[in-house]
């Protein structure tokens, strides 16, 4: 038996790779792992960094954006919309600037990421 190894180049692209978690009580959760073949490419992680405990009170979510791939990513643009009983007070960001803030929604120009590059925005809102 042998095993031949050959060089080649890939094209460009994104290749993506996505795992899904659910429990019987549970939403769907997802993850994915995309893999950058001489392009730019956007993971995204967000989290519940202050958890309200009843009506009214505050909610605080982080959002992280990194450029995994190696060419610049351009334009980058984040999105978030609020889900039913949460509306949005304030957000800012490490980079970039707020364009859009309603109750509803937060929309923020990263603008171009470099790779390698990591953006955080903070969302807070209220449990309404």
């Amino acid at each position: 038996m042998s095993v031949r190894i050959t060089d080649f180049a890939f094209p460009q692209g994104v290749i993506n790779n996505i795992a899904l978690a659910q429990g019987s009580n549970t939403p769907l959760a997802f993850a994915q792992a995309p893999i950058a073949i001489n392009s730019a490419a956007l993971v995204m992680n967000k989290a519940i960094l202050h958890l309200p405990q009843i009506i009214n009170d505050s909610i605080i979510y982080g959002i992280v954006v990194q450029n995994i791939g190696n060419t610049v990513a351009t334009g980058v643009i984040v999105e978030d919309n609020a889900v039913s009983h949460v509306s949005f007070t304030n957000a800012t960001t490490n980079t970039g600037i707020v364009i859009a803030l309603t109750p509803f929604i937060v929309r923020v120009f990263i603008g171009n990421m470099a790779p390698g590059q990591i953006a955080i925005v903070y969302i807070a809102g209220t449990l309404v």
